[in-house]
C-alpha cells in the first residue's frame, strides 16, 4: 500500500547513478506494472478516439468495416465490436441498429449532439446488444425501440433524455450514469432491470409506463426537480430495492395504478420539499397488493401515503416487522405479536405508526434499516518527494454498505484555496491518487474525503490536516521503512532489477557479435 520504495527510487536514480542507462528498466518496469494482476481493471475510454460519420446497419449483412465494425463475427463469444469512434449525432442519429439478430458490443466510444431529434444509439427491431463504456454528451441519449436482449452498462448518458425504451423486452440498465432532463423512460416494457445507476439532478429520474416485470434495485436516485419514480398505467409485477431515493423535489416514488410488488430496503430520504404540504417520500395511489417493509424514512415532507387505505401492506409479520420512521415518537418496552408481553424491548414500536387512514405499520422499526454510520479510514500513506514530480498518496478505507466516491483535497504551495481530485479504487479498500507535481520546494498540505452507499460521509483527519514536503532534488526525502533512509530503499529496489536489465544487456551484445 504505501509508495516508498517508488518515491525513494526515483530520487535515488537521478541524484546517485548516473553511469547506468536505465532505459531497459524503465520499459521492464511499465510491462511489470501494467500485466500485474492487482491492477484494477475497469474500462476506460481510449485516449484517442477517431471521428466517424454517423453509422446505421440495417440487418446483420451490414456490419462491416465501413459501417465501423472494428472486430468480432456476431456470435455469442465473438461479438461484433464498434469502438474507438468520435461521433457526431447533430444531423441524425449516431449509431443506428436495425433489424439485427446477431450479437453486438459497442463500448469505449463518444457520441456528441446538440439537437433535441436525435439519438446517441437508436435500437430499432434489434436484440443481442449490449452498450458499454459509451458517453454522450449533449442533448443525446439511447433509445431502445420494440427490441429484446439489450443491455446498457458502465456508460454515462448525459442526453436531454437518458436511456428510453418503448415496447422492449429483456433490457438490462446497469451500472450508468444518466442525468439531464429525463433519467430513464419505459413505456409497454416487460422484464426490465434498472440495477447500480446513479440517476441524479435530472428533470425526472424513473417513468415506467405500463412496464411489467420491472426490477429497480441498488440505484441513487436523487435530486430529481419533480418524482424520483414515477409508476403508471398499470404496471404491474415490480421490485423497488436497496435504492437510495433522496431529495427529489415531489416524490420519492409515486405508484399511480399499479399493482402487485414489493418495496423493500430503501431509504427515502428528504423528498417532497418543493411542494409544501404535499410532496411525500413514497405514495401510492390507486395501487393494490403491494407489500412495504424495511424501509427508512426520514425527513419527507409527508412520509407516505395510501390512497385508498387498506389495500397494501406496510409491514411484514412478527417478528420480521415494517418500517423506520424518523418522526416516530413511540416507545420499545414490550413484545410480543401483540406488543403486549412488557418484560422487555423487541427493537419494534410497541405503537402503530399511523401513515393515513387505516393505513398503518403495525411494528415500526425503532432503529434505521441501513447504517447510519460513515465509512472507516483505516490509514493514508504518502510519503515526501520531490520538485516536478507528482506524489502518490493511498488510502484504505472500508463500509459495510460499500465506499462510492472518495477525494483527496489538496492544498498546493503557494495557493490560498483546496482541489479536489477524485482517489481511484485499485481494488479491495485500497484508493489512490496523485498529488500534482509542484514548482518549488514547501509543504503540500490535504485531506481525504468519502462517502458511502448512503450518503454518510468522513473527513481524514477529523480537522487539522495531513502534510507532505516536497524537496529540491539536492534534498533528501524523509526515512522510508523502518527507519531506512531514501537512498539506501532506492539503492535496494534499484540492485536486483539493474543486475536483471544488465544480464539482458549482456545477452544482447553477445547475441549481436555472433551475427
Amino acid at each position: 500500500m504505501t509508495n516508498w520504495g517508488m518515491t525513494a527510487r526515483k530520487g535515488t536514480l537521478r541524484r546517485e547513478v548516473a553511469m547506468v542507462s536505465w532505459a531497459p528498466l524503465w520499459v521492464l518496469a511499465v510491462l511489470i506494472v501494467l500485466s500485474s494482476p492487482s491492477i484494477a481493471s475497469t474500462p476506460v475510454m481510449p485516449a484517442i478516439l477517431s471521428p466517424h460519420a454517423p453509422i446505421v446497419i440495417d440487418g446483420d449483412d451490414n456490419f462491416t468495416s465501413t459501417n465501423g465494425v472494428t472486430g468480432g463475427r456476431g456470435g455469442a463469444t465473438d461479438p461484433y465490436v464498434i469502438e474507438g469512434w468520435l461521433i457526431d449525432a447533430t444531423s441524425s442519429n449516431g449509431i443506428t441498429i436495425r433489424q439485427t439478430r446477431a450479437h453486438l458490443v459497442i463500448r469505449n466510444l463518444t457520441i456528441e449532439a446538440n439537437s433535441l431529434y436525435y439519438w446517441g444509439i437508436y435500437f430499432d427491431f434489434a436484440s443481442n446488444a449490449t452498450v458499454q463504456n459509451v458517453s454522450t454528451r449533449g442533448k443525446a441519449g439511447v433509445y431502445i425501440w420494440s427490441s429484446s436482449n439489450i443491455t446498457v452498462q458502465d456508460s454515462a448518458v448525459d442526453g436531454q433524455m437518458g436511456v428510453a425504451l418503448y415496447s422492449s423486452s429483456l433490457i438490462t440498465i446497469k451500472g450508468n450514469r444518466i442525468g439531464k432532463e429525463e433519467g430513464i423512460n419505459a413505456y409497454a416494457g416487460d422484464a426490465v432491470r434498472i440495477e447500480g445507476n446513479d440517476i441524479s439532478y435530472t428533470g425526472r429520474g424513473i417513468l415506467l409506463d405500463g412496464a411489467n416485470h420491472t426490477i429497480i434495485d441498488n440505484n441513487t436516485i436523487a435530486w430529481s426537480g419533480t418524482y424520483g419514480l414515477l409508476v403508471v398505467a398499470s404496471s404491474s409485477n415490480l421490485s423497488l430495492a436497496d435504492n437510495d431515493i433522496s431529495s427529489n423535489g415531489w416524490v420519492g416514488a409515486s405508484f399511480e395504478g399499479a399493482t402487485d410488488g414489493s418495496i423493500v430496503r430503501n431509504r427515502f430520504s428528504g423528498n417532497g420539499h418543493a411542494i409544501p404540504g404535499q410532496g411525500s417520500g413514497l405514495s401510492l395511489a390507486s395501487s393494490l397488493r403491494f407489500q412495504v417493509d424495511h424501509n427508512d424514512f426520514l425527513s419527507n415532507e409527508f412520509q407516505a401515503n395510501d390512497t385508498p387505505p387498506g389495500m397494501n401492506a406496510w409491514y411484514a409479520a412478527y417478528p420480521r416487522g415494517g418500517n423506520h420512521w424518523s418522526d416516530y415518537t413511540g416507545v420499545d418496552q414490550c413484545s410480543g405479536p401483540a406488543q403486549n408481553l412488557c418484560q422487555g424491548p423487541d427493537g419494534f414500536g410497541d405503537t402503530p405508526y399511523r401513515i393515513n387512514g387505516s393505513a398503518q405499520d403495525r411494528y415500526p422499526l425503532m432503529h434505521p434499516v441501513f447504517d447510519a454510520s460513515p465509512p472507516t479510514v483505516v490509514q493514508v500513506l504518502a510519503t515526501d518527494g520531490y520538485v516536478g514530480e507528482s506524489i502518490t498518496v493511498s488510502a484504505e478505507i472500508k463500509d459495510p454498505s460499500g465506499v462510492t466516491y472518495v477525494a483527496l483535497w489538496l492544498q498546493g504551495i503557494g495557493l490560498d484555496h483546496f482541489d479536489a481530485v477524485p482517489m481511484r479504487p485499485q481494488g479491495g479498500n485500497l484508493y489512490r491518487a496523485d498529488i500534482p507535481p509542484q514548482n518549488r520546494p514547501g509543504t503540500v498540505l490535504y485531506h481525504v474525503l468519502a462517502n458511502d452507499r448512503w450518503g454518510n460521509e468522513v473527513r481524514d483527519p477529523s480537522s487539522g490536516e495531513y502534510q507532505v514536503q516536497v524537496h529540491s532534488i539536492s534534498e533528501p526525502t524523509g526515512a522510508g521503512p523502518a527507519g531506512m533512509d531514501a537512498n539506501t530503499l532506492g539503492f535496494l529496489v534499484a540492485v536486483p532489477a539493474g543486475i536483471f536489465g544488465a544480464l539482458l544487456l549482456v545477452a544482447w551484445t553477445l547475441r549481436s557479435r555472433k551475427h
